[in-house]
């Protein structure tokens, strides 16, 4: 699913990037910063830019590890489906909590209106 996010959000989010700190086969060693957004919990998995500007973003929800009641990760899956259940220690204001990423994603895209529409 596809949204429109002020292109400050989606910037910010795209620079907090954390597939290259995420390790499910070692999942002791998968770090990465949760983004507080919309009552839910994300964390950006991916993202594409072009010319310096970044067009948009992939982020996966996560929950803390006691409240994740789904499948548990499996390294051997390809796609989608391979973050899904995966641990990771966060970085920045929710430091060294646990969090376990969902089979929920979305695609966070630059709104057309400018700044001053909004």
């Amino acid at each position: 699913m596809k949204i429109n996010v002020p292109y400050e959000f989606l910037e910010d989010c795209a620079r907090k990037n954390a597939c290259a700190s995420l390790d499910m086969d070692k999942p002791a060693r998968s770090t990465g910063q949760v983004i507080a957004w919309k009552h839910h919990h994300w964390v950006c998995v991916g993202s594409t830019s072009q010319y310096l500007k970044y067009l948009e973003a992939d982020l996966r929800q996560v929950v803390p590890e006691e409240e994740y009641h789904g499948p548990p990760n499996d390294p051997e899956v390809c796609g989608f489906h391979y973050y899904t259940g995966g641990r990771l220690r966060s970085t920045g204001a929710l430091k060294n909590q646990i969090w376990v990423m969902t089979d929920k994603e979305i695609t966070i895209i630059p709104s057309l209106k400018k700044r001053g529409d909004q």
